[in-house]
């Protein structure tokens, strides 16, 4: 999250960015090619250090945290034919603006010198002390790199890498993950023939994923809302790093054509007999409601039209997706109210209410226990284990909500085993006096989208 800047810092930004450039002589340090200062590894080899060289501009990006500040990046490229030559490093680089927003647009070339920093994992050039100047403007961009990540994560990090911050582009794609609040979407290249990804295993094709944001999260006007199936063409824009994931900044959403698949739900079923259930878990991901309880710009906050797109979304998902399950383990749900609107919702479709219970149930979470200082309780939030008769035969249900791969995927993976380890073991004790019992058990991952 970014920090206000104090206003000696801002005065010096101001005069820095050339707009007061009287007071501010030109800096006389040799330009390099950025590729120099990129490197071949994650971090720079020139972090913390001053800088000079000379690009020009492939995009922009418009950024909000989650107070409401904006902030803005621009990323430059070498002109062509001053690259340095070094295919595994990057010949683009971020540079911070603060909350300053951009004089300078698409094509203009800019004489830059600042620090180099490494934020969240993405190389870029501090506002603080930033010199920069227009020297032209309408020049044509370098060519796109047209992106074709292998599939494996690791292998594909790296790929990455080694274009952060350039201008790439993909020609024709397939949506995999589909537009969300956070204004971006997930797609794969057209031609590696898959129409849906699957993270169940190392060998699974995630690393050819690729990440899509818009220039802009404060206004996403104009972003297609394109679901799972949905060809699109016309990406393009920088390469930046952005909550754990390289991501193509789209800069012209014009540009994009798109076409929406022919969207079937599950048409058949094996319907179930009188003494058959069906189970589900869901991630409704922050459900909340249109009133502002804690005064918290973080609260995910819905107007009345917002809210009511996400009802229906939810009601067509569980109803002619999940096909109306007898029991559903829910997760990210603000209070018991939203989930009777969307149980009276279903009920045209599913032919039944859904009762709304254990809300309160402490589950199996000790809420008296202690961590000692510097660590955590493993779960943010706790399994809940639920004790249901059907016809004489009990079961025992375990609901979960567990870490999610953000941070990445190896960093994370101690917690994640962490939590399977104590659910194992959960379930083991429940199955201790009786080998016989009927467990099961639900979950999703953290930072589920619908």
């Amino acid at each position: 999250m970014r920090i206000k800047r104090g206003l000696f810092e801002f005065l010096s930004l101001f005069i820095s960015l050339g707009f007061i450039s009287l007071y501010s002589p030109r800096p006389a340090e040799a330009v390099m090619p950025i590729g120099q200062i990129q490197g071949r590894e994650m971090i720079s080899p020139l972090l913390n250090q001053k800088v000079t060289f000379r690009g020009i501009v492939t995009g922009v990006i418009e950024d909000q945290n989650t107070r409401g500040r904006v902030y803005y990046t621009i990323f430059a490229q070498d002109l062509p034919g001053f690259e340095d030559g070094d295919p595994l490093s990057s010949d683009g680089i971020a540079i911070f603006l603060g909350r300053n927003k951009p004089q300078v647009a698409t094509g203009d070339i800019i004489y830059v010198s600042g620090k180099v920093t490494e934020y969240y994992g993405l190389t870029e050039i501090d506002d603080t002390g930033l010199w920069l100047t227009i020297e032209s403007h309408n020049n044509p961009l370098p060519l796109s790199v047209e992106l074709n990540p292998p599939a494996g994560m690791q292998e594909s990090e790296t790929y990455f890498e080694r274009l952060e911050g350039m201008f790439v582009s993909v020609p024709k794609a397939v949506t995999v993950g589909p537009t969300h609040e956070g204004c971006g979407l997930a797609i794969v290249r057209e031609d590696t023939q898959l129409e849906r990804v699957f993270r169940r295993d190392l060998y699974d094709p995630a690393g050819m994923i690729i990440n899509v944001i818009n220039a802009s999260d404060v206004d996403c006007t104009g972003l297609p809302p394109l679901a799972i199936g949905d060809r699109v063409a016309g990406l393009a824009g920088p390469l930046t790093f952005h909550f754990d994931r390289y991501k193509i900044i789209q800069q012209n959403l014009e540009d994009l054509v798109y076409f929406q698949a022919d969207h079937q739900f599950l048409s058949s079923h094996i319907p179930l007999t009188p003494s058959q259930v069906s189970l589900a878990s869901f991630n409704l991901d922050d459900y909340f409601d249109v009133v502002d309880d804690t005064g918290d710009i973080a609260e995910p906050k819905f107007n009345e039209v917002e809210l009511a797109r996400k009802q229906e979304k939810l009601t067509s998902a569980i109803a002619d997706v999940l096909l109306c399950p007898t029991l559903i383990g829910v997760q990210e749900v603000e209070n018991e109210l939203l989930l009777i609107e969307l149980s009276d919702r279903l009920f045209p479709k599913c032919g039944f209410t859904y009762a709304v219970s254990h809300l309160d149930a402490p589950g199996v979470f000790d809420p008296t226990i202690q961590c000692p200082n510097g660590e955590e309780p493993l779960f943010s939030r706790p399994p809940l284990l639920v004790n249901v008769d059907i016809d004489g035969q009990s079961l025992s249900i375990f609901i979960n909500h567990f870490k999610s791969k953000r941070g990445g995927e190896l960093e994370t993976a101690p917690r994640r085993l962490a939590q399977a380890q104590h659910l194992l073991d959960l379930v083991s004790a429940t199955m201790a006096p009786d080998r016989d019992t009927a467990i099961v058990v639900l979950g999703v991952g953290a930072g589920s989208r619908i």
